[in-house]
């Protein structure tokens, strides 16, 4: 019986995973590394109201003005794109995000993923920063895909979390 309860709660975690492919219809910054893309399905109890807010929820809890950093949200759809970006001492991670909800299923897609190294006393815009730093970096790729996928499974979670006020 313990088995069998141990089973039936990892299925959620078991039906979680990321794809980390090169995507060729975005053209690269770098000239020795395609342009990368990763995305994940995570199958859910919820219906596609429920992602949908929790990932307007997500939006507005994660970003200090969410308004600014989303392109596009359409809850006929369910669908919402967003910008973002991750800072840390190693490097700066840029990127795209879509989020496509139905009932019982949603999709999380990080597109145009870029970094940039961080430059101590330059204060420039990030625009700048991402065309300063073009030369491919071994330990900047590995920081930002760790970043990156950190990132989705953050993202995943949090919108397949039940919501608290549900009535």
């Amino acid at each position: 019986m313990k088995k069998l309860t141990l089973f039936l709660i990892s299925i959620p975690f078991l039906s979680f995973s990321q794809t980390f492919k090169s995507d060729d219809s975005i053209e690269s910054a770098y000239k020795d590394q395609p342009a990368h893309t990763l995305d994940t399905v995570v199958i859910s109890s919820l219906t596609k109201q429920q992602l949908y807010s929790n990932t307007l929820n997500y939006l507005t809890t994660s970003f200090k003005d969410s308004r600014s950093v989303v392109e596009m949200k359409d809850s006929d759809l369910g669908e919402v794109s967003f910008n973002g970006v991750i800072e840390s001492d190693i490097t700066n991670l840029y990127f795209k995000c879509k989020v496509y909800n139905k009932d019982n299923k949603f999709k999380v897609v990080l597109s145009a993923l870029e970094y940039s190294k961080p430059i101590e006393g330059l204060n420039l815009s990030k625009r700048q920063l991402r065309i300063a730093n073009k030369n491919f970096d071994p330990e900047q790729n590995k920081v930002a895909r760790q970043i990156a996928t950190s990132l989705i499974k953050d993202i995943a979670y949090r919108i397949n979390k039940k919501p608290e006020n549900d009535f």
